[in-house]
């Protein structure tokens, strides 16, 4: 683990290129780049099991699982706190649920300032509750046969809270675009071509902040200065 990279590595089986089992690891100004992972179970980037995650500008970076199918960033059994997390550019030879995955009844994963985008899929969280706040996902591929999912929550106990975000510019993720079984929260987010919503789920869009518009994403995915995403934040929010 250094910073920006934890360089190369090709390794067969589960676990992931940085994989942290048990405690809690707190990581800033670095990341996972540039690392193959071979086999059922692999993941590409950080996989943490029974683990927590204290993560501040951290990067899990053009990863990928070879003969199988993974995610770039597995938390199972643990909390995730993290703070601008980059999240970009990883890839699965085989049909992936997520670039990040959190399964762990009960416990809390919330995202401040992050991007998740270049992937073939994006987050998904089998259970606990979700924050996500100034949070961009965006460019996501989709997988031929598979939904791709963009954002979904499969816990009905568990909660999704979204505010001040932008889910955008992934229609090729399908109907897994949206599907939330537990209680859903969103304000002020814009939802551009985010590949559709559950028909069991209320669409957010024109409620509480929330619209569809093209945020003009230019390179790194920052809204262009013309965005009309720049202004659509909640008034009662400022960035530092």
């Amino acid at each position: 683990l250094g910073a920006g990279s934890a360089g190369s590595s090709e390794e067969e089986g589960g676990y992931g290129a940085l994989f942290v089992e048990r405690g809690t690891l707190h990581a800033t100004a670095s990341g996972v780049a540039s690392s193959w992972m071979e086999g059922s179970g692999a993941v590409s980037g950080l996989y943490a099991l029974e683990a927590s995650l204290v993560l501040t500008a951290f990067s899990v970076i053009n990863n990928r699982v070879v003969t199988a199918g993974g995610p770039a960033l597995y938390v199972r059994g643990g909390d995730l706190d993290a703070v601008g997390l980059m999240v970009v550019g990883n890839r699965s030879d085989q049909p992936t649920w997520a670039a990040i995955l959190h399964d762990y009844q009960g416990a809390t994963f919330e995202l401040h300032n992050t991007l998740l985008a270049d992937s073939e899929a994006g987050l998904y969280q089998l259970s606990g509750h979700l924050v996500l706040d100034q949070v961009t996902i965006a460019d996501l591929l989709g997988i031929p046969g598979e939904p791709g999912y963009v954002l979904t929550h499969n816990d009905p106990s568990g909660s999704v809270t979204v505010t001040n975000s932008i889910v955008a510019d992934s229609p090729g993720a399908g109907d897994g675009g949206g599907t939330v079984s537990g209680a859903f929260s969103s304000r002020y987010t814009d939802w551009w071509q985010a590949g559709g919503f559950d028909p069991s789920m209320t669409d957010p869009v024109g409620t509480d902040g929330n619209v569809s518009f093209d945020p003009l994403l230019v390179p790194y995915w920052e809204p262009d200065g013309g965005s009309p995403a720049i202004v659509a934040g909640d008034p009662a929010t400022f960035d530092a």
